[in-house]
């Protein structure tokens, strides 16, 4: 039951909160300002960037443990993911004209991962993964792989390559025997 003095509370936390979210954001606005602008293109507005990009702040604001790594490492992590979800959303749908959209590949795999604190928390075992590929794998099915660490659908892969989808689904069923 709420009681006045309860309204209260909830009230002053509410409050709290809101001038914590507000301070973040103003904290680390730079930041996500910087981290915007490496994705910016003629398509996208920066300040849908930003948007996203706050929206990633406060995703790892809320995640964020610190014996995993810094703040800052972890919040950029989470920024970049934003944004590279946003980007990918954006690049599906079929109105935009091809030269607008962004190419996520030139972007580092550790930048464009899609959980951050699972990049963090595996790094070790993703790092003997990829030194396995390389030792293992054709130069063909080393570049599927790597779009694959990228997130992407091999129908997507497909496209990069300019190859049929079943060679590129081929290539993961070789790259799954290999790395078993």
């Amino acid at each position: 039951m709420i009681t006045p003095e309860n309204s209260k509370n909830v009230k002053k936390t509410v409050a709290t909160a809101s001038e914590s979210v507000v301070a973040v954001l103003s904290e680390y606005a730079p930041l996500v300002k910087s981290r915007a602008l490496r994705y910016l293109n003629n398509y996208c507005e920066l300040d849908d960037l930003i948007q996203e990009g706050n929206i990633g702040l406060l995703t790892a604001s809320l995640k964020y443990k610190s014996e995993l790594a810094g703040f800052n490492s972890f919040a950029r992590r989470c920024i970049d993911a934003a944004i590279i979800d946003y980007l990918r959303r954006l690049n599906k749908l079929s109105e935009i004209p091809k030269e607008y959209q962004v190419d996520i590949v030139d972007f580092e795999v550790a930048d464009s991962a899609p959980d951050p604190i699972e990049v963090l928390t595996v790094k070790d075992e993703y790092l003997k993964v990829v030194e396995r590929a390389r030792e293992v794998l054709s130069s063909r099915e080393f570049a599927v792989f790597s779009y694959m660490l990228r997130g992407f659908y091999p129908k997507e892969i497909a496209l990069r390559l300019e190859t049929d989808v079943k060679s590129v689904n081929n290539t993961i069923g070789r790259i799954r025997a290999k790395l078993k």
